[in-house]
């Protein structure tokens, strides 16, 4: 692997290659994988990217609107809308007076009647009512009842882009479902992260992070102080440092190597060995595109 210095406050995946990196400023740009800007830093949001048309979401000057790749403005809603979420397959959520509902690339709204609602991927999409979540197809019809406490969601509102799985919760237990809402299996542990791919994801057990594969399977130990979920064959974990240390390796130089270490972040293969050091302060889980 090779690094890339910027100095980016913040660098996040839009999908598909695609980055937005925020300035110092706090206003976001578009960003290749090299790290040098391909659109200017004007944004105070940005959303993920549609590869079927072409577009991403973007908050400028108190106004929601879509934009091409290189910034121009390509649809604009009529209404001022409180926010506007990423298009996926036919549809975007929007919020407008407090309320939730889904437009179309013509601004047709529908169904206009949620407390939150998520993008489109693989045909389903989480959405909330009150306290209690359930998921839905793209003709608005449910797929669950409103029994969940919990459907987990990435940042920009996919619950289900990745493994063709949806992680829910309900009351304390974690539940794996498949796309049609049906139960896979109800999960041992304390908290999970989304699949990042049809790779293990991270799960937690106590105070320890370890992995787990789309069939609820445990395939890593918890070990790790936090962690991320695998992709491309590798997994973000971060070290235990000091508190990994037995009596076996307490000479001072091993002292010294896990003091530098403690907290550090590196990568794993699937077989549990360290591929990348630890030397970072945090790292994500790669992208498809190895970023």
């Amino acid at each position: 692997y090779f690094e890339i210095y910027s100095s980016y406050k913040e660098i996040k995946s839009l999908h598909y290659g695609f980055y937005a990196a925020k300035n110092k400023e706090d206003m976001y740009g578009l960003i290749g994988k090299d790290g040098r800007p391909s659109v200017g830093f004007q944004f105070k949001e940005m959303g993920a990217y549609d590869s079927s048309q072409g577009i991403f979401p973007v908050f400028k000057e108190d106004e929601w609107y879509y934009v091409n790749l290189s910034g121009y403005k390509t649809y604009v809603p009529d209404s001022n809308y409180d926010y506007l979420g990423t298009y996926a397959e036919g549809y975007s959520p929007f919020k407008y007076n407090g309320k939730y509902g889904y437009v179309d690339l013509k601004y047709k709204e529908y169904n206009q009647e949620f407390d939150y609602a998520g993008s489109f991927s693989n045909g389903v999409a989480a959405v909330c009512k009150g306290e209690k979540w359930a998921l839905i197809n793209s003709s608005f019809n449910n797929i669950t009842e409103y029994e969940y406490d919990e459907i987990k969601i990435d940042e920009y509102g996919f619950c289900s882009k990745y493994a063709g799985t949806v992680i829910a919760r309900k009351d304390k237990t974690f539940i794996l479902l498949n796309l049609k809402g049906e139960v896979v299996k109800e999960l041992d542990c304390d908290d999970i992260k989304m699949f990042q791919s049809k790779e293990p994801t991270a799960f937690k057990k106590g105070n320890l992070w370890g992995f787990m594969n789309t069939a609820g399977e445990v395939t890593i130990e918890p070990k790790y102080v936090d962690a991320n979920p695998f992709s491309l064959g590798k997994a973000p974990v971060q070290d235990k440092g000091t508190n990994s240390k037995t009596a076996e390796n307490k000479d001072k130089d091993k002292d010294k190597e896990d003091n530098e270490n403690d907290g550090k972040w590196g990568c794993i293969d699937q077989d549990g060995k360290l591929v990348i050091d630890y030397k970072f302060d945090y790292m994500n889980s790669f992208g498809y595109n190895g970023t």
